[in-house]
Formats: structure tokens, sequence, C-alpha cells
């Protein structure tokens, strides 16, 4: 799982402000990690945008992060 890769200890967030467009929310937040490899690390300045669906609100993840996940989802089944 991603958090036993990343050695997850623990992980915290703020959020920053949310602004509703629509069907559309943007929520600005800042996010803390805590892992036994890397110890803790701050990630400031995070965006998370969401659609609400007929299923409820989803994660409305850009073009760029779909091709992202593709192309690990290619690596892991390659090796």
């Amino acid at each position: 799982s991603v958090v036993e890769e990343m050695t997850l200890q623990s992980l915290t967030y703020a959020i920053r402000s949310s602004l509703l467009q629509g069907t559309t929310v943007a929520i600005s937040y800042d996010a803390t990690f805590t892992t036994s490899f890397l110890g803790t690390f701050d990630d400031p300045g995070r965006t998370l945008r969401l659609i609400v669906t007929d299923e409820g609100w989803r994660v409305a993840w850009s073009p760029a992060a779909h091709a992202r996940r593709k192309r690990k989802i290619r690596a892991r089944m390659a090796a």
C-alpha cells in the first residue's frame, strides 16, 4: 500500500480556504507528513478540486494527473 511504501506514521492538514463554483469546489490546504524513512516534511499550498456527481463528491482529476497515473500503472504491470 502507499502508506507502507512511504512508511507513513502520520498525516496532518490545515484547510486554508475553500471556494465553491457551481458544481465544483477548490480546497486550498497545507499538509505535513511524518514518515519513518524521511522524517517530517511539509507540503504547503496544495489545492484539491472536487466535483459533485450523482454518487456524491469526487476528486476532479486533471488530464495531467490521469496521464501520470496511467504511466505508474503501466510501469507496475511491466515489473
